[in-house]
């Protein structure tokens, strides 16, 4: 590729992973099956330090074609299953995705829509830049699939290529900038916290409605 190489990244066994990681989730939504549609991709990224140190942990990706109720069915138990914190691309017609699954997750993990205000290769290049450096190193799982893994490296060959996927690696990019800022306790809210967390998102009565005009 133009910008990585395939031997930049390690590949690890989860049961090397260090102890008591904090966690981010990056999820690149597309929330139809049609055959021209993105993929729905998600990655979780995790920081560690230690005796001078760095390095970002890529864990438990995937990478499909889902419509907006199998993705959120999938989305909601990972995240609860893991307690990280979930991060959702701020893009046009996802709001009302966001705020599901804000609602599905409240008082177990703190759901942010994240503004992207840069372009794809330039909120890429951090964590390029680590990449080359060796610190970025990629998990792989005891159980269920690892075939994200090499589709997560066929896309990092070809980025950015025009045409060429790019889900999982937009799904890395929004992760490791929430890793690399905001790496500090665990992301967990009381239902007392949640409720005190303003939301200024749309009518619960304009949702399914709204989800309907966006996979159409």
């Amino acid at each position: 590729g133009q910008y990585l190489k395939r031997a930049w990244f390690e590949i690890v066994d989860e049961s090397v992973l260090p102890m008591n990681l904090i966690w981010y989730r990056g999820l690149d939504l597309a929330v139809s099956t049609k055959k021209t549609a993105d993929y729905t991709a998600s990655v979780r990224v995790a920081r560690h330090q230690e005796a001078g140190a760095e390095h970002y942990f890529v864990a438990a990706g995937f990478n499909q074609r889902l419509d907006w109720p199998d993705a959120k069915r999938k989305i909601v138990a990972l995240s609860a299953g893991e307690k990280c914190q979930l991060c959702v691309e701020a893009v046009a017609g996802f709001t009302v995705a966001h705020r599901e699954l804000k609602e599905a997750l409240a008082g177990i993990c703190m759901v942010r829509q994240i503004q992207a205000t840069k372009d794809k290769l330039t909120r890429a290049l951090p964590w390029i830049a680590a990449a080359e450096a060796g610190k970025v190193v990629l998990v792989r799982a005891a159980h269920g699939s690892n075939d994200w893994l090499d589709e997560f490296l066929a896309q990092a060959e070809a980025f950015p290529a025009t045409g060429a996927k790019d889900d999982l690696i937009d799904a890395l990019s929004i992760g490791f900038e929430q890793a690399a800022t905001n790496c500090r306790g665990p992301h967990i809210y009381s239902l007392r916290d949640w409720a005190s967390v303003p939301d200024t998102g749309p009518s619960p009565h304009t949702i399914d409605e709204e989800i309907r005009e966006l996979v159409a």
